[in-house]
């Protein structure tokens, strides 16, 4: 039971390449429920009628899938805070009610603190994790489960398909330092903090391009380039929309710095990308980052939301283009090591194939 494009976002795209693994299939018998709430990018995270409607009609589908077929395993990609979680409720009710192993795949934080609002809160929580098996993504989840009820946990960190072209690796030769920011333009990951660091980083040294890629969500286009002509930064930043595929690779494949200022991301797949096209990152020490980038080793991280220091770290490489380089390739090197999609989906494996073992 997990989320898949449309619309199309990490975890929904993380979601669909672990159904579609062929390693998967050829092991386990897998049935696909899709639940699709947001009908686009910018309609994630509203409440509506229609989005209620939605849960009854999947809460119906489920039920008439676990009487027609009895998983072993429910592997569900449950919300871990606000409105949503209260929604996915009924559907860990459902399926505890046909007596299904549980594992949620918890894509986020906020659990401590929705269990933390009041004594129900605690009493939905208590009951949605008792006896379940829990996936983190990192180690800095174990602290937003702490004291929960469940059975066990496992790391399993993110993989994503390796879908670089050596051909699209690019060197550039206007001599100005290419810095890179893509993502969605939602407002928790940095966008501003990114553009104010460009305004500063253009104060000290105005040889660079930026650029911007995304689609609109809590932040537009309109805004951003709002901003950029403002503070007279139109010849060195640019916004585009957003890129996929191939168009999308080539771009981080030109870049000669990656930004990622998040300050809410658990686990930001563009890092990832960016790690596969072998390219320095500069991003926070938010979430699990620090489990993907080592500072000093294959990027820098800075505080959440500290611009002077965003600053300093992409000032630093760009001096020192040689120390970027060398973490370009060690990215590579730890990506290739630890966070294909192959990797991904072997580690899976051995999580169902574990859970599968022990008895209820």
């Amino acid at each position: 039971m997990v989320q898949v494009p449309p619309p199309i976002h990490g975890a929904a795209l993380r979601n669909l390449s672990l159904y579609e693994s062929k390693l998967l299939h050829e092991i386990f018998d897998i049935k696909l429920l899709p639940l699709a709430f947001a009908g686009s990018i910018d309609d994630i995270g509203k409440l509506s009628i229609k989005k209620l409607l939605k849960s009854f009609l999947y809460a119906f589908t489920l039920l008439r899938t676990l009487i027609s077929y009895k998983p072993d395993i429910a592997y569900f990609t449950i919300t871990p805070s606000g409105g949503a979680f209260y929604r996915d409720c009924l559907f860990v009710l459902i399926l505890k009610i046909f007596n299904v192993k549980i594992v949620y795949h918890l894509r986020g934080l906020g659990i401590k603190k929705g269990r933390e609002k009041n004594w129900l809160s605690k009493k939905f929580y208590q009951f949605s994790f008792k006896n379940v098996y829990v996936i983190c993504l990192g180690k800095v989840q174990f602290k937003d489960i702490e004291g929960l009820p469940y059975k066990r946990h496992y790391v399993v960190p993110n993989g994503i398909k390796t879908e670089m072209e050596p051909q699209w690796i690019t060197e550039n030769k206007n001599g100005r330092s290419h810095i890179l920011f893509l993502s969605n333009f939602v407002r928790s990951k940095g966008v501003f903090e990114f553009l104010e660091a460009m305004k500063k980083l253009k104060e000290r040294h105005s040889n660079f391009e930026a650029l911007m890629v995304g689609d609109n969500f809590d932040i537009t286009i309109e805004e951003i380039n709002d901003y950029i002509n403002k503070n007279d930064l139109s010849s060195n930043v640019q916004a585009s929309g957003p890129r996929y595929k191939a168009e999308k690779f080539k771009t981080v494949g030109s870049c000669d710095i990656f930004v990622m200022p998040t300050y809410f991301e658990l686990f930001p797949g563009v890092v990832l990308e960016a790690m596969q096209c072998g390219k320095p990152i500069v991003s926070t020490t938010t979430g699990a980052i620090p489990e993907i980038i080592d500072d000093g080793v294959n990027g820098l991280l800075v505080e959440p939301k500290n611009v002077d220091q965003l600053v300093e770290k992409i000032y630093q490489l760009i001096q020192y283009p040689e120390l970027a380089k060398s973490f370009g390739n060690a990215a590579k090197e730890k990506f290739n090591k630890e966070f294909t999609l192959i990797k991904f989906e072997e580690n899976m494996k051995i999580v169902f194939e574990q859970i599968l073992a022990e008895k209820n």
